[in-house]
């Protein structure tokens, strides 16, 4: 028996990023999460694009306005025991600035906010993604954040996806969990 349960994400700021990114109403353009038993199946109506992550243990969460701006195309998930999150978001393919303009924008923004510059970058490519591993240490704790921010275009879309564990510094597998999570997650065009 397969259960099917939908989550219609539209925050407050929906109109606003509407006439910035997809054209069209509110409805058309904020991601919508379908919840089957194994996996979450996420798709905003006016892309062709719908992408399925596993479970595996991951909780969807709601999203907090202050989050990505409001964007409507924004989701998140989160997996306690792991200390793993999963988010980005959807947008018009002619968003993406390319790999390395994307990085320079991004690590430009940590270096302004005064955040630690990320180590052990690396671009890579995962599957059909196109991607960057790094890591964040943290001096003042003895943890470090893994991450690869990963990046799928096609059929007019642009999917954007944080994945990230906080683990303890000794902990040289989280790097190798992130890909093989961002291998299990899969991208199609509707049918």
């Amino acid at each position: 028996m397969c259960i099917r349960k939908t989550l219609f994400v539209v925050p407050l700021f929906t109109v606003l990023f509407c006439a910035v990114g997809y054209a069209g109403s509110s409805d058309s353009a904020a991601i919508r999460i379908t919840e089957t038993d194994r996996a979450y199946e996420l798709t905003v109506p006016v892309s062709r694009l719908i992408m399925t992550i596993p479970k595996g243990g991951l909780t969807h969460r709601e999203q907090n306005p202050a989050e990505a701006a409001g964007n409507p195309r924004y989701f998140a998930f989160r997996h306690k025991t792991l200390n793993l999150t999963v988010d980005g978001w959807f947008e018009p393919a002619e968003k993406f600035p390319g790999l390395k303009q994307f990085w320079t924008e991004k690590t430009r923004a940590w270096r302004r906010a005064g955040l630690p510059a990320p180590e052990e970058v690396s671009f890579v490519k995962v599957g059909r993604w196109k991607a960057i591993a790094y890591v964040i240490p943290d001096p003042a704790i003895p943890l470090i954040s893994s991450s690869i921010s990963a990046h799928w275009i096609e059929a007019g879309t642009w999917i954007e996806l944080e994945l990230s564990i906080t683990a303890d510094r000794a902990d040289k597998e989280s790097g190798a969990k992130l890909v093989e999570l961002l291998k299990a997650i899969q991208v199609k065009e509707k049918k």
